[in-house]
């Protein structure tokens, strides 16, 4: 399982932009690189926040097959 931190951008007449800005596979250090990101945050049409992202599952030959 991958944590990611998604930046979002608003924006007034297009849609909001996404960027991933960091990842790691620990809740934990995900909530304080969370936190970091939005003690930093000076930009108030920026928000930060953590999407879970689970891999996915991907098929062997010998399944396929079956």
């Amino acid at each position: 399982m991958t944590y990611l931190i998604i930046r979002e951008t608003e924006y007034i007449g297009i849609e909001n932009s996404f960027h991933v800005v960091d990842q790691t596979t620990d809740i934990d250090i995900a909530d304080d690189k969370l936190r970091g990101y939005i003690l930093i945050n000076t930009n108030p049409k920026e928000s930060y926040t953590i999407l879970k992202h689970e891999n996915p599952l991907v098929l062997t030959e010998e399944m396929r097959v079956a």
